[in-house]
C-alpha cells in the first residue's frame, strides 16, 4: 500500500533549466522531467525516474544529454530517448547540477561532490562541508558560496582561492567574465572583481527573487505579481510582463524569450507576447469516478481534468473563470461542478455546458442523484435541474451530508442537533443519534460523515463513530489520536472505512471494529482528497504536488 500502482498528472513544477544550445527547456515536476521544444513550448518526452523524484538536472555542454537527479542521477539520451548512464546512491538533499565535458559536480546536503565522468571516481571538495548554498561551475573552477566564496579545483577538489564576502545572508550568485554578482536576503547586491578581488559595485533596495546574466548584463529579476527584470549598473528595467497568474516559482533566460513557472503549475513563454502551456495545476483538491469507472476527474481552483481509466490519456479540459467548490459526475459522461453555488453540467463528449442550478451565496448543495439538494433555513430542497421535485423540512444547521444512491439514504450531521438518516424511498426517518435526548455537546465540531447500505460513520474532532443503521447500534467508537480528520469513505461492501487527515495520510479500518489495516503515505506532499472506483479495488488520490494517483486495496 505504500507505492500506487500509478500516477498521472504532472505535479508542480520545480525548476526550469534552458539548454546551453537554447534548443530545450527542461521542466522539472513531479512525475519526473518534461523536455519542450523551447522556441514552440512543443512537448517533445517526459523522462520518469520511478520512485526517485527529480531536484535537480541540467544538459551537457553539447546539449545532447540530458541529466537529472534526486537519490540517484540519471543520465539520458535526447536524440534516442534512451538512458544511458545511472550514478547510483547519489544521496539525500540534492539541490542542485552542473556538468562540463569530463566533470559532474553536485550540491548534495551542502557539500560539494565531484563525479570524473571518465572514471566514475567520486569525491567531495576540500572544506566543503560548512554549509554550501550555491554552485556555479566554469572551465574547471567550482564557484562555491557559503558564508566565503570558496573556489574549488574540479580535478582534484583542493581549495584554489576564498573570497571573504562576511555575509551568510547570500541567497544569489551570477558570474559574467571575471565578475561575480551576489545577491543578500536584505535586497543588497554587490559585484566583485574575481582576480582583485575588489568590490565593483554596491546596490541596495534591488528588490528580486532571481539573478542573472542576461545579454552581458547582471540582471534582477522581480517575480512578484509580475515579471520585471532590471539592468543592476543602470537601475533601468530591461523587460517588464504583467502576470495573468499568480508569482513565478522559476524563472529561466535565452536572448529573446523569457520562461516563467508559477507557482500554480503554469509555464509561460514571453517574447512580445506571453504564450503559455499548462501542464496542470498544482491545486487539485477534489478527485472522482463516474458511475461505469471509464473515466477519472480532478480538479480545484479554476480546473478540471478528466482521464480515461483505460487508456491514461487526458479526455477532456475545461478552464473555469472562477474557483470549483466541488463537482460530482451526474451521469456516466456529464460532471455537474459547483463554482460558489452556481451549479452547471459539462458533457464530456462534446465539452459544451448547460446552466443547471443557481442559488444565492450561502446555501449548501450536495448531489443526489438523479438531483441535486440544496439546504436553506433548515429545509432541504430537491431539484431536478428545473423544479423543486421535494421539500424535507431537518431543522438542522450547520449540517454535513452523504448520500448513498443505492440505497437512496441521505446522513445528516449537525454540530448541534447530532445524526440522522432519511430514506427517500419511505420518506421518513430510519435513523437519529442525540437528536431528541438533547445530549448534543459530544456531537460538537463534526467534520465529516460517510454512509453506504446499512452503514453509517461520522467524525467529531479526532473521535470515529460507526453505527449499523437498520438496529440503531453504535458498532464502536475510538479516539484516532491523529491529525484533524478532513474527510471519510465507506466501501461499497462496507467492510472498510478510509479516513483522511490533514497531514496528508490515509487510514483504512475495518467498520466492524475500527481495526487499522493499512495506511497510505503518499511520497509528494500527503493527500487532498481521494475517491474509490465502483468495484472497491481501486482507490484514487489526489496529493497536493498535483498528481493523481491509483493505490490497490
Amino acid at each position: 500500500m505504500q507505492k500506487p500502482r500509478m500516477s498521472w498528472g504532472k505535479g508542480v513544477i520545480r525548476g526550469l533549466v534552458l539548454s546551453p544550445d537554447q534548443t530545450y527547456l527542461a521542466v522539472i515536476c513531479a512525475a519526473g522531467v518534461d523536455l519542450y521544444e523551447a522556441r514552440t513550448l512543443r512537448l517533445i518526452q517526459t523522462y520518469c525516474t520511478g520512485d526517485c523524484p527529480v531536484l535537480a538536472c541540467t544538459f551537457s555542454p553539447d546539449s545532447r544529454t540530458l541529466i537529472a537527479g534526486g537519490q540517484h542521477i540519471f543520465f539520458w539520451d535526447i536524440d534516442s530517448g534512451q538512458l544511458i548512464r545511472t550514478l547510483p546512491d547519489a544521496g539525500q538533499g540534492l539541490s542542485e547540477l552542473h556538468v562540463n565535458e569530463h566533470y559532474l559536480v553536485a550540491n548534495i546536503g551542502r557539500t560539494v561532490h565531484i563525479w570524473n565522468l571518465d572514471s566514475e571516481q567520486h569525491y567531495t571538495a576540500e572544506r566543503s562541508t560548512s554549509g554550501i548554498s550555491r554552485l556555479i561551475l566554469r572551465d574547471n573552477v567550482i564557484f562555491a558560496l557559503g558564508i566565503r566564496l570558496h573556489l574549488f579545483d574540479v580535478r582534484s577538489g583542493y581549495l584554489v582561492r576564498e573570497l571573504r564576502i562576511n555575509n551568510h545572508k547570500i541567497v544569489h550568485m551570477a558570474l559574467r567574465d571575471n565578475e561575480i554578482a551576489l545577491l543578500d536576503w536584505d535586497n543588497q547586491l554587490a559585484i566583485w572583481n574575481l582576480q582583485t578581488h575588489q568590490k565593483l559595485l554596491t546596490q541596495k533596495d534591488m528588490v528580486g527573487d532571481f539573478l542573472s546574466v542576461w545579454r552581458d548584463r547582471f540582471v534582477v529579476i522581480d517575480t512578484h505579481k509580475r515579471l520585471c527584470g532590471i539592468d543592476v549598473e543602470t537601475k533601468k528595467a530591461v523587460f517588464r510582463y504583467e502576470s495573468r497568474y499568480r508569482r513565478a516559482g522559476a524563472v529561466a533566460l535565452s536572448d529573446d524569450r523569457l520562461y516563467c513557472a508559477t507557482i500554480d503549475g503554469i509555464l509561460q513563454m514571453y517574447t512580445d507576447t506571453p504564450q503559455e502551456t499548462s501542464p496542470y495545476t498544482s491545486e487539485f483538491q477534489m478527485v472522482a469516478f463516474s458511475p461505469n469507472d471509464q473515466f477519472v476527474a480532478a480538479g480545484g481552483t479554476e480546473t478540471i481534468y478528466v482521464w480515461d481509466t483505460r487508456t491514461g490519456e487526458i479526455y477532456r479540459k475545461h478552464h473555469l473563470h472562477n474557483n470549483i467548490v466541488q463537482f460530482w459526475f451526474h451521469n456516466e459522461r456529464t460532471l455537474a461542478v459547483d463554482v460558489h453555488n452556481d451549479v452547471f453540467l459539462l458533457h464530456l463528449d462534446c465539452g459544451e455546458t448547460e446552466s443547471f442550478f443557481s442559488a444565492r451565496y450561502g446555501r449548501q448543495i450536495a448531489p443526489l442523484p438523479p438531483y441535486l439538494a440544496y439546504r436553506d433555513n433548515g429545509t432541504l430542497h430537491l431539484w431536478d435541474g428545473r423544479n423543486i421535485m421535494k421539500s424535507i423540512p431537518l431543522a438542522v444547521e450547520q449540517a454535513v451530508i452523504d448520500y448513498d444512491t443505492l440505497t437512496q439514504r441521505l446522513a445528516i450531521g449537525s454540530n448541534n442537533q447530532g445524526f440522522l438518516v432519511w430514506d427517500f424511498a419511505r420518506e421518513i426517518t430510519i435513523f437519529a443519534s442525540d437528536c431528541e435526548s438533547g445530549d448534543f455537546s459530544r456531537f460538537a465540531s463534526v467534520r465529516a460523515i460517510a454512509i453506504r447500505g446499512n452503514t453509517l460513520a461520522a467524525v467529531k474532532n479526532r473521535n470515529l463513530y460507526v453505527w449499523s443503521i437498520d438496529s440503531n447500534w453504535l458498532r464502536f467508537t475510538t479516539g484516532l489520536h491523529t491529525p484533524e480528520i478532513t474527510a471519510l469513505l465507506l466501501s461499497r461492501d462496507e467492510q472498510f472505512i478510509f479516513i483522511q487527515q490533514n497531514n496528508g495520510h490515509i487510514h483504512i479500518c475495518r467498520t466492524e471494529d475500527g481495526l487499522l489495516m493499512h495506511i497510505i503515505k503518499s511520497p509528494q506532499y500527503g493527500v487532498r482528497g481521494m475517491a474509490l472506483s465502483s468495484d472497491d479495488r481501486t482507490l484514487a488520490t489526489v496529493g497536493r504536488d498535483g498528481t493523481v494517483a491509483f493505490w490497490d486495496v
